[in-house]
């Protein structure tokens, strides 16, 4: 099936690849898939099961959007080996108000917005938090 017609059907193509698995060629619900997005972010495992069969820990390894729309247009599935450990973006989610911005009237500057990691995926984290007003 094109990918034009997977997705004015309502459905994303994907593919899972990665460790212990063949590569495979799946659609999942577009609209499953944003809420299940927005709420887990790319860091997170996921249990993912294709056509009722046995669920894989998988992670969000690659997502491609629409430039215009900024729709995902194409997702990849990476299924992790729970005792190898992965390299991993994680985000940094910066909280509280650093001195200089609340007292000087500064500006906050951040050169990184996320941090390359590994761990095994059972220790994963979301993000890093970082407090700014200590």
């Amino acid at each position: 099936m094109k990918p034009g017609k997977v997705r004015a059907d309502g459905f994303v193509p994907a593919v899972i690849y990665g460790s212990g698995t063949e590569n495979r060629n799946i659609v999942v619900k577009k609209n499953q898939l944003d809420k299940i997005y927005a709420r887990l972010g790319e860091t997170s495992l996921i249990d993912l099961s294709v056509d009722g069969g046995e669920a894989s820990k998988v992670i969000f390894k690659d997502v491609q959007r629409d430039p215009l729309s900024n729709q995902i247009i194409h997702i990849d599935f990476y299924a992790v080996d729970m005792k190898k450990p992965i390299e991993i973006e994680l985000p940094l989610r910066f909280t509280g108000e650093a001195k200089a911005v609340k007292e000087l009237g500064g500006t906050l500057i951040t050169n990184l917005d996320s941090l390359e990691v590994r761990c095994l995926p059972g220790d994963l984290l979301d993000y890093f938090e970082i407090d700014l007003a200590a």
